[in-house]
């Protein structure tokens, strides 16, 4: 719902259009709503940005600047900036404190 209301009522419309157009072609339209209009718009998609894995420092040297938390990725416990366990919304964490 919040992608359709993202768009103004012109866009909604040449959307409703477009997949209108192709049902009536025979042509593949997602039977899924999201997918459906996300196809059927203007607006490329985005990538999704692939992020490389996390450094855990448990057991290694510390940089000298940053915040580090105890957290979960993968299933396994570790020792993460803070950066990554955000980027990467790792579980549990716990502030690091030397």
């Amino acid at each position: 719902m919040a992608l359709w209301e993202s768009f103004t009522p012109a866009e909604q419309q040449s959307i409703y259009n477009r997949i209108q157009d192709k049902l009536q072609r025979g042509e593949f339209v997602h039977d899924n709503p999201y997918f459906a209009i996300e196809d059927n718009s203007r607006a490329p998609r985005q990538p999704r940005a692939i992020l490389p894995p996390p450094t855990n420092y448990a057991g290694k040297a510390l940089p000298r600047t940053g915040e580090f938390y105890f957290a979960d990725y993968n299933g396994q416990r570790g020792l993460y900036k803070r950066e990554d366990v955000e980027a990467h919304h790792m579980s549990t964490p716990k502030k690091f404190d030397i």
